[in-house]
């Protein structure tokens, strides 16, 4: 009774720990990806919104009176929503792009790094891109009333490292 006990555990603790197979979709795994992911869903929103402004500055390009100042008007808000709507669809091919090569990065790096026993993803480079977006997203308006009211009120600034020579 013992023996087939111990049998049986041996066997199922052999199986459970016998079959380890590297994970199928590693992007999963893998928070930068999931962050462009993401991203790129909300420049799809975003193209959407635009078109959306685009239609509206059409009707109203086509409504406006002639020779009262509205056609310029409107012709105006028109040309503006129409760039908007080139640079949103831009930002959605970017991020497009991006989630394509970054899937392709993830499951050759995760492969590399199940071969070689090595913890996936890096916590390091999480923190490298979160600093990096931050950077990115950091305001740039450095003028001096702007820079003694975020002074006043605490606020610090982050600052790129400087480029060296």
């Amino acid at each position: 009774m013992k023996n087939t006990l111990f049998a049986a555990i041996l066997i199922i603790s052999s199986a459970l720990v016998g079959c380890e197979k590297p994970n199928p979709n590693p992007e999963t795994l893998d928070p930068i990806y999931e962050d462009i992911q993401k991203e790129h869903g909300s420049a799809k929103a975003q193209v959407t919104a635009a078109e959306k402004e685009v239609a509206e500055h059409e009707k109203a390009v086509k409504d406006a009176i002639p020779q009262s100042g509205q056609i310029k008007y409107a012709q105006k808000r028109y040309f503006e929503a129409e760039a908007k709507l080139a640079k949103a669809r831009q930002m959605e091919q970017y991020y497009e792009m991006r989630v394509k090569t970054r899937l392709k990065w993830a499951k050759e790096s995760y492969m590399k790094a199940y071969k070689e026993k090595k913890p996936w993803p890096e916590p390091a480079e999480w923190d490298e891109y979160k600093a990096q977006k931050a950077l990115e997203q950091a305001s740039r308006n450095w003028n001096n009333k702007a820079r003694l009211e975020e002074a006043k009120a605490g606020v610090k600034r982050t600052q790129a490292p400087a480029a060296e020579h």
